[in-house]
This record gives structure tokens, sequence and C-alpha cells, in this order.
């Protein structure tokens, strides 16, 4: 979902803590390479370490000129807020980044790129709208195409939202990665699909296709590794 390698600013204002910005957190804690500054006004001159321990000395900065001296080129949305729309106070970062020419990720239930003033500004400044949420075109019914995978599906579950699923799934599997283990992680959430640049967010496909959508993933992972690590989802 990344696309290209990026300098990305992480948009967090005034919510960049562990639990509120679990998207920035996640893309700190294992793209830390891909991110230039977090931008929270409330917390300008912190590290991201010093907030939310992840990130080491990336710098929160107050805004997207501070993110630019810094090399950002992209703006990527840190924060899933209650609800999943987009605060009016973001949109106007939003608008800035897109006049800049820097593409934006966002997570958000509400997509950016169906948001006519703000496609019609990505069109003329040559940005990219991209929304992670947006779900497969297709839609699969499961018929139990994995119940015979040789390889080893192992699920990350739950007994709510932000307890660390898709963490111990990401830690898991690159643990195995580091033994020498040939495996591969499904992401079936925003956060997940941007460290992997794949996936499935699972919660904007329809309930009656949400297994077939996870089949799919499963057995193309399955075709590339003997072990594939899935992450869960709850709430």
């Amino acid at each position: 979902m990344m696309g290209r390698s990026r300098r990305l600013a992480l948009l967090a204002e005034g919510r960049f803590t562990p639990l509120d910005a679990k998207t920035a957190v996640g893309v700190l804690r294992f793209r830390p390479d891909q991110v230039a500054a977090v931008v929270d006004a409330t917390r300008e001159g912190r590290t991201a370490e010093s907030c939310v321990g992840a990130g080491g000395e990336i710098p929160v900065v107050a805004d997207l000129d501070a993110a630019a001296e810094r090399g950002a080129d992209s703006l990527m949305i840190g924060v899933a807020p209650q609800g999943g729309g987009l605060p009016e106070d973001w949109r106007r970062m939003v608008r800035d980044a897109i006049t800049r020419g820097w593409d934006v990720l966002s997570g958000l239930h509400v997509f950016l790129s169906d948001d006519p003033e703000l496609a019609a500004l990505a069109a003329r400044h040559g940005a990219r709208l991209i929304d992670a949420r947006r779900p497969p075109t297709t839609r699969e019914v499961a018929a139990r195409r994995a119940a015979g995978l040789e390889a080893l599906v192992v699920l990350t579950v739950g007994t709510d939202c932000n307890v660390g699923k898709m963490t111990t799934a990401l830690a898991l599997a690159r643990g195995l990665e580091a033994r020498g283990v040939s495996v591969a992680f499904v992401p079936t959430g925003q956060t997940g699909i941007f460290i992997a640049d794949h996936g499935v967010a699972i919660d904007a496909v329809p309930s009656d296709f949400a297994a077939g959508a996870i089949e799919r993933l499963v057995l193309e992972a399955a075709s590339r590794a003997d072990v594939v690590v899935v992450e869960g989802q709850g709430s």
C-alpha cells in the first residue's frame, strides 16, 4: 500500500499516544525507515520514542512545513478516530499536503478518493489519495480451499481492538524469518496493510464475503511460504 519508498509525515495531531495513534505506532515500530516526522503540535519538540515507545529519534513537529524540512514527501493519517471520519481540522492539513503534490495515505472508513473536493485537488497537483480500507472489487464466498494446505496457518486472536494482534503476528513472522523459516504475513487491517504493502481491511468487506477474501489471501501466501501468519481482528 506504500507503493514505493516514502518519507512519511504521520498525522497524529493532538492524539500521538500509544492507544490513540495505533496506525502511526505500528508504522513507527515496523517501517521506521519510511518516516520523516510525526505531526502533532501539542507534542512538538519531543521524539517519537518518548511519546509512544517506538520510532527512536524521529521528531515530532508542529506542521507540514517542519515535516517537509525533514524530508517528508507523503502524508499518512496515523490515527483511526472513532467512527472513521476525517475531522475538519485534519482536512485542512490533508489539503495542504495535496497542494504540495504529496500522496495522502488513509486508513479511514471514509474514502478520501471519493471526496469530490479532495479528488479534484489531487488531480490538479498530481497527488494520489490512497485508501487502505477500500475493499476488493470482487466478492468471493469461502469454499474451504485452504483446508488442505500443507503450510502451517497461524491466526492471532484477541477480545478487543488495539490489544496487539497485529504486533504479535508481525513479531512472530519476523522471528520465524530470522530463524530461516519461509513465512508470510497476511494483514487484515489498515495498519498491517500499510506495513506489508498488501492485504484486505476485513472490516470493510460485507460479512458474507469476509471469509472468502481472507481465504484468497491465505492461499496466495501459502503458495510462497511454509508458515502463514494471519492478523486476527476483534472488536
